[in-house]
């Protein structure tokens, strides 16, 4: 006679984090091994970053203006520019770990599909931290200037580019499941 024991609700808690700590270091792991895929997201901001704030600089001499700096203008835009990359950046992530069969390996594995999207998209969000910290000191050491202190620094790295990243992400996966599921289906 064999007994089945049932998990427990903080094993199975305790698995499912696991399993997004894992995927999300594999995510930032891969920063090392695929650096064509950040580093074109990161240079694509910061590029944009130094040629709008040289080219418009003389936006800052109309009256009521908010900034004397064209810096202070154009690095929020970097920092929005490289959070939509990240976010379309785990979309074609996951359609390589689909077409290479990752997917399929881990959707046989005993841990929660939800840890599944919620690992990637963590590490996602650690590389979009690392690109906004990179974009932000490079805008300090180009004469950026924060008039609100600490707090307009934080409010930057925290703004609704994070909320838009997660959409850009959450809709390119679900696409990109989308083609493991039509493919499956048709098998």
């Amino acid at each position: 006679m064999t007994t089945t024991v049932q998990p427990t609700t903080d094993t199975l808690i305790s698995s499912t984090q696991r399993t997004i700590g894992i995927l999300a270091k594999r995510s930032i792991r891969n920063i090392r091994r695929l650096p064509s895929a950040f580093f074109p997201a990161l240079a694509m901001p910061i590029f944009n970053m130094i040629v709008f704030a040289g080219t418009f600089f003389a936006v800052t001499k109309i009256p009521g203006f908010p900034t004397d700096r064209s810096i202070n203008w154009y690095m929020p835009l970097g920092i929005m520019m490289g959070a939509a990359f990240g976010g379309v950046g785990l979309g074609f992530t996951a359609i390589r770990d689909i077409e290479t069969g990752f997917y399929d390996r881990l959707r046989m594995t005993p841990t929660s599909r939800l840890s599944l999207v919620l690992g990637p998209l963590t590490g996602t969000l650690v590389r979009i931290v690392m690109m906004t910290t990179i974009v932000i000191v490079l805008g300090v050491a180009l004469g950026a200037r924060f008039t609100g202190g600490v707090l307009g620094v934080l409010c930057l790295g925290l703004d609704p580019k994070d909320g838009f990243q997660a959409f850009l992400a959450v809709l390119t996966t679900a696409l990109a499941l989308r083609q493991l599921s039509a493919r499956l289906r048709a098998r």
